[in-house]
């Protein structure tokens, strides 16, 4: 099991050269997930709770994330 804290700092969009307002933003998550592995294969996941959030605009705050990865050594 594993503890992480992210962080995600989101640029403004862009649109043919130009700045789209109310966009971006930066974001902090708690992310309690499971790592596991096996020979040369490795498997991650978690949840990414939001602790703090400064978004930009009307933009909706995130409620949570649930993320997966697979990994292959060779």
């Amino acid at each position: 099991f594993l503890l992480e804290l992210n962080w995600e700092d989101a640029k403004k969009d862009e649109v043919n050269g130009e700045r789209v307002r109310g966009t971006g933003g930066r974001e902090l998550f708690l992310s309690p997930g499971i790592f596991w592995t096996l020979r040369n294969h490795a498997i991650k996941g978690g949840l990414q709770l939001p602790v703090a959030q400064n978004r930009r605009g009307d933009e909706a705050d995130t409620d949570y994330r649930f993320k997966i990865e697979w990994e292959a050594h060779f």
